[in-house]
């Protein structure tokens, strides 16, 4: 049964206090997925309530093999495939959730616990994305654990409608968006660790 919830993130620059609101689809149990999909992945879908040809995009987009290659060219594979054995991520719990992100606003610098794969539903996601993995220890997984003040490299990336793109664990962003609103369908572990203010990176803002 999908469950709503209003997420309130207190640190975002230039938008302090921001909201997006998330609906969790599917808990993941863990259980070996058939070769084609991954856990939980057909019940997230049916959750989701889009059309066909949305779902068909999505299943395209998020095709296991496609998947793989991604978390592969960033050297993850085995994360993924330890996803795959057991529907966790780092030994915690995952779930597929629907994430509704007003226009305007940014999400705080904040590592990932858990591996996540995004197809964007709706929309434009921007992200400034360290080129670093600084840490993939996370004693506490809604906290950063060590200062980012000293790295200094960073992209700024684009993801547009019906693309998808993953998070390894450790991997370290800030996205936001811009004109518009955006909705991501998302596979994560519920939380992500909020990097505090005195270890922020810093890094010009490219918005």
């Amino acid at each position: 049964t999908a469950a709503s919830k209003l997420l309130i993130f207190p640190e975002g620059g230039r938008n302090r206090g921001i909201m997006a609101s998330k609906v969790v689809l599917f808990r993941i149990p863990p259980f070996r997925p058939p070769e084609e999909s991954f856990p939980g992945f057909e019940e997230a879908l049916a959750s989701l309530g889009s059309a066909d040809d949305v779902k068909a995009r999505i299943r395209a987009q998020l095709h296991r093999d496609k998947i793989r290659a991604l978390f592969a060219a960033k050297g993850a594979a085995r994360e993924f495939e330890a996803f795959l054995a057991s529907g966790r991520s780092a030994g915690r719990p995952m779930e597929f959730a629907l994430l509704s992100i007003q226009a305007r606003k940014s999400f705080p610098w904040h590592g990932h616990p858990n591996l996540e794969v995004i197809f964007v539903l709706k929309g434009v996601v921007r992200e400034r994305r360290l080129d670093a993995v600084p840490t993939r220890d996370f004693p506490d997984p809604t906290t950063f654990p060590v200062s980012l003040r000293h790295y200094h490299d960073a992209r700024t990336l684009e993801h547009e409608e019906g693309t998808a793109f993953v998070n390894e664990v450790g991997s370290v962003h800030r996205s936001y968006t811009t004109d518009a609103p955006c909705d991501l369908f998302v596979l994560w572990g519920g939380c992500h660790a909020d990097v505090p203010p005195h270890f922020a990176p810093t890094l010009d803002d490219d918005d």
